[in-house]
C-alpha cells in the first residue's frame, strides 16, 4: 500500500525556518503524523491539520538564527546585487527606458484610478456614526419613474413620528434640497444651493463643524440661517457675520452659525442651512394628520445597530396607520447613508451619484494595463537573457547558488518598479487636476500618505516588481553553467511563452481599441439621431422669480418684437427632461388596474411651435389662456395612444381621467413621439396639456446677431427681476445628459492610448533585439541573394501572426463586453464587422510600423560588418 504524500509546500517552508539539525526529525515525524490523519479523518483534513501543527512549530527553539536566515543575502552581497543592477539597467539604456515606460505608465494609470475609486468609496464616511446612519427611502410597486420604482423621498412628518413611536430610533431628521436667492443691497444677490433642515439635524450628523454660532442654538429661530465659511465670505468677515441679518428669498433672515466647508466626498453639497419652520409648505404637510404625499428626504440614528431589521419590518404597519388611503403598493426601506452615493436608481435623490459600472470598469483598465506593463518586462528580460548567459555560467561555475541568482534579478525588477513609482507619482501630480476635472471630483495626491493607501500602493509595487522579475529570475537562473557558457546571443528565437505575452498584449489592447471605437459609433449615433424636437437655436431659462410669471406675457411681447427672436413659449419642463408624471384611464369609471402611468409635459400653446413637436393627427391646443378652455383639452404622442389601444386618429375625441375626478380631458391631437430623456430610457407615453403655472421660458432666435439678441433678452429681464439671469443653449442641456457617459468614453480612450503605447513599446524592444539576435543569419541570407523586401517580409510576418492571434482573440471578448455596456442604451448601434476589423487594422499597421522599423534597420545592414568576425 502506498503511503500517502503530505503537499509540499508546508513541507518547504518549514525547511526554511527550522533549524537544520531538527529539521529530519521533525519532517519525519509531520509524516506519519499526516499518514495517521488521513486513514482517520481523510486527506482534506489531514491537510488542515498539517498547516496547524507546522504554525505551531514556529517557536524561537525550533527556527534558525538571524546569521542562518541571512546566509543567502548578508549585507555585503545585497549591496553588491543592487550595484550591479543599477550597471545593468545604466548599460542596456534602450531597453532599461522601454521597461520604465511602461512601467511608469501603467503605474501612473494605476495610481490615477486608485485615486478616483478611493475617492468615490469614501463618500459620508467622515461622519462620526456613519455606519450608523440611515436613510428612509420608498419602493413604490407598479409605480415605474425615470426606469426607476425607488424614491428617496418620504411625508413631512416621518422623522417626528420615528421619534415618537419607535423607541429604536435615536434621532430622525428632515431635509429638502433648497435653492434660494441671497444676499443684501450692499452685496447684491446670488442663487445659492443650500438645505432646509429641521432642528435634529446636527443631532443625526456630526459635520459640519461650526466656527461661529453652535449646533445647539443655530437653528432655534425659524427665520435664522447657517452659512458655510465660502458663502459667508461673499458678504464680508465671516467671523462678524453671526446675529446679522441677510435677505432669503426677499425675507429677513438672522445669521445664527458659521460653519466649515462642506467636504468633496459628501452627499450633502449646500452653501447654507436654512430653518424648515420658515418653509411654508413643509408647515402645511406637516398639520396634516394623515399623510399624503412625499416631499422630503428622513434620515435617522438607531440606538442599537442590530435593531435596524426588526425596525425596517414594522413600517408596513406604519404606512397603513397614517396614509389617508390604502397604500399597500409602496414600501418602506432603509439605506446606510454610506451606500447613497453608489445608488444610481433612486429618485428624487440629490446630490453627485457614482456610477458602480464606471468603477469597475476603471479597476479592470488598471489592472490589464499594469499587465501589459508586467508582460513588457518578462518579454524583455527573458529576450535578453542570452546577453547574460555568460555572466550567469560563470557565476554558478564558481559557486553562485540559483536563489542568490533569483535575489539578484528581483532586486533589478524592483528597483526599476521603484524609479517607475518615482516618475508615475510626478506625472500624477502633474495630472491629476486635470483628470479630476474630466471626473467631476476633487482629487488630491496627498490621499496616498492616508496609512491604508500607503500600504496598499507599496503592496502593489512590490507585487509588481516581484511579478515583473519573477519569470524571468526563473528562467534565468535555471541555465546550465556549460551552455550558458558557450551560448551566443545569435541563438536565441522567440520562445512560445514569449509569443503568447505578445499575443495577450495585443488581444487586450484591441479590446480596448474595438471598445473605444464602439464608443464613439454609440455617441455619434445620439448625437445625430431625430430627437423628435428643434433643438438649434434654441436658448432656455430657469424661472426663479414669481416677477418673470406674473408678467410673462409683457416680456413674451417684448420679446418678439426683436427681429430676430423667432418663438417664445413656456413649460413646467423642457422636452428633453420631462419629470412630471401622473396616471391615466381612458374610462372615468374604469379599474385602478388599467390605469396607465403618464409623463404629463404641461406647456403654453406656443411652446410645440418653438420645438417644432410634430401633429400627426387631430389639432393642436386652441390658441388661448391657459385659465380658459383649453384646460380640458390634451395632446398625448404615439407611444401613448398605442398603451391605450388606439391608432393616433382613434384616439382623437378620446376623454381621459386621472386620480382627480376635476382632471377631466379630451384628447383633440396626437404628436409625433418625441425622446423624453437620455436614450437610457425608451420612449414613454407623454400627456401635453396647458396649465398656468412654468418653471422654463424657451426662445427660438435667429442665426443673425446671436450675441447681440442674448444682450437685448436678459437686459429686458431686468425691468422684472433683480433675480441673477442665466440662459442656457438646448443643445448645452443635451450635452449634459450624457456628460457621465462622455467622461467614461474619453478616459477609456486615453487608457486604450496608453495600453497600445505600452504594447508598441515592448513590441518595439523585442523586435530590435530579435533584429540584433539574427545579424548574422540577415548577412548570410543577403550574401545568398536575399532582397531587403523578402528579408522584412521574413522578419515582421512572424510579429504580425502574433498579432492576428491576438485580433482572433479579442473579437469575441470585445463583442461580449461592448454588447453589455451597449445594453444600459434603450437605443443603441448595431455592433458590426467592420468595427473589429478597422481596430484590428489600427493595431496591425501601429505593430508594422514598430517591428518595421526595426526590420528594415536590420536588413540595410552591410553583410560584410556582420560577418566578418566569423
Amino acid at each position: 500500500m502506498a503511503h500517502p504524500l503530505p503537499p509540499k509546500f508546508p513541507i518547504r517552508l518549514l525547511e526554511a525556518f527550522c533549524r537544520p539539525d531538527l529539521f529530519p526529525f521533525i519532517e519525519g515525524d509531520l509524516r506519519e503524523h499526516y499518514e495517521r490523519n488521513v486513514q482517520k479523518v481523510g486527506t482534506r483534513k489531514a491537510k488542515r491539520r498539517l498547516y496547524k501543527d507546522i504554525l505551531f512549530l514556529f517557536r524561537p527553539g525550533m527556527m534558525k538564527t538571524l546569521h542562518q536566515l541571512t546566509d543567502l543575502i548578508n549585507t555585503g552581497m545585497l549591496q553588491n546585487y543592487l550595484k550591479v543592477s543599477w550597471r545593468n539597467l545604466v548599460r542596456q539604456r534602450r531597453y532599461s527606458l522601454i521597461n520604465l515606460a511602461g512601467l511608469s505608465l501603467g503605474l501612473c494609470c494605476f495610481l490615477l484610478i486608485y485615486l478616483f475609486v478611493n475617492h468615490e468609496r469614501s463618500y459620508d464616511r467622515f461622519y462620526e456614526n456613519a455606519e450608523g446612519i440611515y436613510r428612509v427611502y420608498e419602493h413604490a410597486s407598479g409605480d415605474e419613474y425615470l426606469g426607476s420604482d425607488l424614491y428617496a423621498v418620504t411625508p413631512a412628518q416621518l422623522a417626528s413620528t420615528l421619534t415618537q413611536d419607535y423607541p429604536e430610533v435615536r434621532h430622525a431628521t428632515t431635509l429638502r434640497k433648497a435653492s434660494l436667492l441671497l444676499g443684501t443691497d450692499q452685496t447684491g444677490y446670488f442663487m445659492e444651493d443650500g438645505l432646509w433642515v429641521d432642528t435634529s439635524f446636527f443631532q443625526v450628523f456630526s459635520h459640519p463643524t461650526f466656527l461661529q454660532g453652535s449646533a445647539a442654538k443655530a437653528l432655534a429661530h425659524p427665520q435664522s440661517i447657517v452659512l458655510t465659511v465660502s458663502l459667508a465670505e461673499k458678504f464680508g468677515n465671516p467671523y462678524t457675520l453671526v446675529g446679522q441679518s441677510i435677505t432669503v428669498d426677499e425675507e429677513p433672515y438672522l445669521v445664527s452659525g458659521i460653519v466649515e466647508d462642506v467636504p468633496a466626498n459628501s452627499t450633502f453639497q449646500f452653501g447654507y442651512l436654512i430653518n424648515l419652520q420658515s418653509h411654508q409648505g413643509y408647515l402645511n404637510e406637516f398639520k396634516k394628520e394623515r399623510w399624503d404625499g412625499s416631499n422630503y428626504q428622513t434620515y435617522f440614528t438607531v440606538n442599537q445597530k442590530a435593531q435596524v431589521a426588526a425596525l425596517e419590518a414594522k413600517m408596513d404597519h406604519l404606512i397603513s396607520t397614517h396614509w389617508t388611503e390604502d397604500r399597500s403598493d409602496i414600501a418602506y426601506y432603509f439605506q446606510p447613508l454610506t451606500d447613497i452615493h453608489m445608488r444610481a436608481d433612486m429618485n428624487n435623490d440629490f446630490g453627485g451619484k457614482g456610477n458602480p459600472q464606471q468603477i469597475s470598469i476603471f479597476q479592470a483598465i488598471a489592472l490589464l494595463i499594469l499587465a501589459l506593463a508586467c508582460f513588457n518586462y518578462m518579454n524583455l528580460s527573458i529576450a535578453r537573457s542570452m546577453h547574460r548567459a555568460r555572466e550567469i555560467g560563470l557565476r554558478k561555475t564558481i559557486g553562485a547558488r540559483r536563489q542568490q541568482l533569483i535575489v539578484q534579478f528581483l532586486l533589478e525588477s524592483l528597483l526599476l518598479t521603484l524609479v517607475a513609482l518615482v516618475v508615475a507619482l510626478v506625472a500624477v501630480s502633474l495630472g491629476l487636476p486635470e483628470f479630476g476635472r474630466l471626473l467631476s471630483r476633487e482629487l488630491s495626491l496627498t490621499e496616498i500618505l492616508k496609512p491604508n493607501l500607503l500600504f496598499t500602493l507599496l503592496a502593489v509595487v512590490l507585487g509588481l516588481g516581484l511579478l515583473s522579475g519573477s519569470y524571468p529570475a526563473l528562467v534565468l537562473s535555471s541555465f546550465s553553467p556549460i551552455k550558458g557558457v558557450k551560448t551566443t546571443a545569435s541563438g536565441v528565437r522567440t520562445s512560445r511563452g514569449q509569443r503568447a505575452i505578445i499575443v495577450g498584449q495585443y488581444a487586450i489592447s484591441m479590446i480596448m481599441v474595438t471598445g473605444t471605437l464602439i464608443m464613439y459609433q454609440q455617441f455619434q449615433f445620439i448625437r445625430h439621431r431625430d430627437l423628435g424636437f428643434a433643438k438649434d437655436q434654441i436658448v432656455t431659462l430657469e424661472v426663479e422669480d414669481s416677477e418673470i410669471r406674473d408678467h410673462f406675457e409683457v416680456i413674451k411681447n417684448e420679446w418678439l418684437s426683436h427681429p430676430n427672436v423667432l418663438g417664445v413659449g413656456c413649460s413646467q419642463n423642457l422636452p428633453h427632461e420631462v419629470r412630471s408624471a401622473t396616471v391615466i384611464n381612458d374610462d372615468p369609471g374604469g379599474s385602478p388596474d388599467d390605469d396607465l402611468p403618464i409623463y404629463r409635459l404641461r406647456t403654453d400653446t406656443d411652446f410645440l411651435a418653438v420645438y417644432d413637436l410634430q401633429l400627426i393627427a387631430g389639432r393642436l391646443l386652441p390658441p388661448s389662456s391657459p385659465a380658459t378652455d383649453s384646460l380640458g383639452y390634451c395632446l398625448i404622442n404615439q407611444t401613448a395612444a398605442a398603451a391605450l389601444g388606439f391608432s393616433p386618429e382613434e384616439a382623437i375625441g378620446q376623454p381621459l381621467t386621472d386620480n382627480y375626478p376635476q382632471n377631466y380631458r379630451t384628447i383633440i391631437g396626437v404628436v409625433r413621439d418625441f425622446h423624453l430623456h437620455s436614450m437610457h430610457l425608451p420612449i414613454s407615453p407623454v400627456l401635453i396639456e396647458t396649465r398656468p403655472y412654468f418653471q422654463y421660458i424657451s426662445v427660438q432666435i435667429g442665426p443673425e446677431n446671436m450675441a447681440e439678441t442674448m444682450k437685448f433678452l436678459t437686459r429686458s429681464l431686468g425691468a422684472y427681476s433683480h433675480y441673477p439671469v442665466e440662459f442656457q443653449y438646448m443643445d448645452q442641456r443635451l450635452a449634459a445628459l450624457y456628460y457621465t457617459d462622455t467622461q467614461e468614453a474619453n478616459l477609456f480612450h486615453t487608457f486604450s492610448s496608453w495600453a497600445l503605447l505600452i504594447a508598441s513599446l515592448g513590441l518595439f524592444g523585442l523586435a530590435a533585439l530579435n533584429a540584433q539576435q539574427r545579424e548574422k543569419e540577415i548577412g548570410i541570407r543577403k550574401v545568398l541573394g536575399a532582397s531587403v523586401a523578402s528579408l522584412l517580409t521574413l522578419i515582421t510576418g512572424s510579429f504580425l501572426r502574433l498579432v492576428l492571434l491576438g485580433f482572433l482573440l479579442s473579437v469575441p471578448v470585445a463583442w461580449l463586453l461592448m454588447q453589455r455596456w451597449l445594453e444600459e442604451y434603450a437605443y443603441r448601434v448595431d455592433i458590426k464587422g467592420w468595427f473589429f476589423v478597422a481596430a484590428g487594422v489600427f493595431a496591425a499597421v501601429v505593430a508594422l510600423l514598430t517591428v518595421g522599423s526595426q526590420s528594415l534597420k536590420a536588413a540595410l545592414v552591410n553583410p560584410t560588418e556582420c560577418l566578418k568576425n566569423e
